[in-house]
């Protein structure tokens, strides 16, 4: 038996691994025991039902599905469920104080990497209702970009209650790639609690192949290689 640290053999240390999967399995199928019984408890509950009881189940639903339909339409009354443009400075504080969480996207037409957000948040404004998307030109909008500390481009400034909560500052957070996936922007988004995602915020979201997708792992790699940090984001002065 060969011995390793701390006088340990091999063998006992492949024991003791053994023994923590088997742990972590017996943990992991009494988590799945406690779900069913709590699912098994609720069709109990469901089939015990007399036609009065059920029937007035349904309407409790039905009454939730129209109250948040109604939102839904107020909200989309308001300018959300749509990512557009905003062209004058009273507007933009108008658009704000009517809603509780906003993206603002300060962008300009000469910046690639403007038009790729374009293409994400045209995406993402239908699905989430609840936040209002819009952008700006920062060129058009001196005043609004020296507000804001626009310094940048793109920055997409994060608004909750009328305040600014944070600025994502060119790509970094989604990597400091130009083909990351919708899918990450919405992650990053909700990391901030801008959207009301469903998804793990702890953990980047799985590719279609099965395999998470790390947002970061292609940036690192090559600031390693070339030695220093590359940015296709533009600088721009006031």
């Amino acid at each position: 038996k060969k011995s390793t640290m701390a006088g340990i053999t091999e063998d006992q240390f492949q024991q003791a691994v053994t023994d923590m999967v088997m742990c972590a399995t017996d943990k992991l199928g009494q988590a799945v025991d406690i779900e069913n019984d709590r699912l098994d408890e609720q069709i109990k509950k469901i089939e015990s039902m007399d036609e009065d009881s059920l029937e007035a189940l349904r309407e409790r639903r039905m009454a939730q599905m129209r109250k948040k339909a109604d939102e839904r339409q107020k909200l989309m009354a308001k300018g959300h469920g749509v990512y557009r443009e905003v062209t004058e400075t009273k507007e933009f504080f108008t658009e704000l104080k009517a809603t509780k969480m906003a993206v603002v996207h300060f962008y300009r037409d000469a910046t690639d990497r403007c038009r790729i957000l374009d293409k994400h948040f045209s995406i993402i404004a239908p699905k989430y209702v609840e936040t209002k998307f819009i952008k700006v030109n920062a060129e058009k909008h001196p005043y609004l970009a020296e507000k804001l500390h626009i310094y940048m481009l793109p920055t997409v400034v994060l608004i909750k209650e009328g305040k600014t909560d944070h600025s994502i500052i060119g790509f970094d957070e989604m990597g400091g790639n130009d083909d990351f996936s919708t899918e990450i922007l919405e992650w990053v988004l909700a990391k901030y609690k801008v959207i009301n995602y469903e998804g793990d915020v702890t953990q980047p979201p799985i590719g279609d192949d099965g395999g998470v997708r790390n947002p970061f792992q292609k940036a690192v790699k090559s600031s390693l290689r070339s030695g220093r940090e590359d940015s296709d984001d533009d600088d721009w002065d006031l």
